[in-house]
C-alpha cells in the first residue's frame, strides 16, 4: 500500500494513458486498492510492466494489459500484481471525467 492516494487518472477525458505509479518491491504479489470514479461514458484499463524506472521515465516501457482490470463504470478493486509500475488507460472515450486512484 501507498503512504497516500496515488492518481494515476485525473480528469481524464480522452483515449491514452495516465500517469505511471511505481510499485515498491514490498508490494510486488500484494494487493493493490483501486479506486475507478466520476461521470463517464468509456473504458478505462489498468497496465502493468516489469521495465526499470529508466525504461518508464524513457518512455521505452513494454506495457501489457492486466486481464481483469478493465472498468466501463465506477468500482472499487483489489488487485495483486506482479508488475514494477501500473498505469490506467482509457481505451474508449465518450464524454465525461474518468478519474482512477490507487492506494
Amino acid at each position: 500500500m501507498f503512504a497516500t492516494l496515488q492518481n494515476l487518472l485525473v480528469a481524464a477525458n480522452a483515449t491514452g494513458p495516465g500517469n505511471p505509479v511505481a510499485l515498491a518491491p514490498e508490494m510486488t504479489r500484494k494487493p493493490l486498492g483501486l479506486e475507478v470514479f466520476g461521470t463517464f461514458v468509456g473504458t478505462v484499463i489498468l497496465e502493468g510492466t516489469i521495465a526499470t524506472q529508466a525504461e518508464v521515465n524513457g518512455a521505452t516501457a513494454s506495457w501489457a494489459a492486466i486481464p481483469t482490470a478493465s472498468w466501463t463504470t465506477p468500482a472499487l478493486a483489489n488487485l495483486t500484481t506482479p508488475y514494477t509500475h501500473v498505469r490506467a488507460n482509457v481505451t474508449a472515450y465518450t464524454s465525461g471525467a474518468i478519474n482512477v486512484r490507487a492506494v
